[in-house]
């Protein structure tokens, strides 16, 4: 899914570099992301490789595993039962019936067993986040770099014990017709290509980055930095889970984050037991903005 790509990268090189700074041990890798109001996602199975190694998925995956994902109620007990099966491809492993679709403001186990090591057993559970939904944006039409930044207003979803966590996603809708943005022609065109901005994401933004409003409705501003490409773009909210939360700002750091010697960085929060990798989830909204030059 386009809306996931920006972790994907962070994700690969995870499973590239040992866990551990001292040794190597090799571990199981699960990455699967669920998103509300959505069919159920596939699920990957694969194993990390030596620093040194050649990283290849299809080389590395797991085949023939038993993969479930249950519902559970509020005391934790299985409600619902999702079963997987192997697709015709190495180990992504998909659910049986397509009909099934990821509710908001619910709980989700994985479990993955009958693997290679007999005893192993991979286990992860995530709180799909709340829906929550736009109430207004401030323009559909706005001149890039102009007085006037986006903002978008939406209703607050629910997430147990903490605040919301969001992160922004800008989608180029036409980059046949419509150029980059100045800043990104000048200053990262020639580097890593045009191709490589039609999906732009955001850090992650707290509750000190919006404006809460008296209706309890929240505002936020994104700045030109999200805008790579002018004309048609669409600008996507998702919050997001403790998992993919943690992951994130976690790997953020090993990719070159705060100052901080090597000694004192720690491992990507992984939140998975019997593996390591992301079984997360997100709820999202979307809107659309045309993006004009500056005259």
């Amino acid at each position: 899914m386009k809306r996931i790509l920006y972790l994907l990268p962070i994700l690969f090189i995870a499973a590239c570099e040992p866990y551990e700074q001292d040794s190597y041990t090799e571990h199981y890798v699960v990455e699967s992301f669920l998103v509300a109001g959505e069919p159920f996602p596939q699920v990957l199975v694969s194993t990390t490789a030596q620093i040194d190694d050649r990283y290849s998925f299809g080389e590395r995956a797991v085949n023939n595993a038993s993969v479930h994902i249950h519902e559970l109620n509020e005391a934790g007990a299985k409600v619902r039962h999702i079963p997987y099966r192997q697709s015709d491809q190495p180990g992504r492993y998909v659910p049986v019936s397509s009909d099934e679709i990821v509710q908001s403001g619910t709980r989700y186990l994985l479990e993955i067993f009958d693997l290679p090591d007999d005893d192993a057993f991979i286990t992860s559970n995530t709180y799909v986040p709340g829906s929550f939904e736009i109430v207004d944006n401030n323009a559909d039409t706005l001149v890039y770099q102009g007085i006037r930044q986006f903002e978008i207003t939406m209703t607050r979803g629910f997430y147990p014990g903490r605040q919301n966590i969001f992160i922004f996603t800008t989608e180029a809708l036409d980059t046949i017709n419509y150029p980059l943005t100045p800043l990104y022609q000048n200053e990262f065109a020639e580097q890593f290509g045009g191709d490589s901005f039609k999906l732009v994401s955001s850090p992650i933004i707290n509750e000190g980055n919006y404006e809460t409003n008296n209706d309890n409705s929240i505002t936020v501003r994104l700045p030109w930095l999200m805008v790579a490409y002018l004309g048609p773009n669409r600008i996507s909210a998702y919050a997001i889970d403790d998992n993919v939360y943690d992951f994130y700002r976690s790997a953020e750091v090993q990719l070159g984050g705060p100052n901080q010697s090597p000694g004192e960085i720690e491992n990507v929060i992984y939140n998975i037991e019997g593996g390591i990798g992301i079984f997360g989830s997100m709820a999202g909204v979307s809107t659309e903005i045309y993006v004009k030059p500056l005259q």
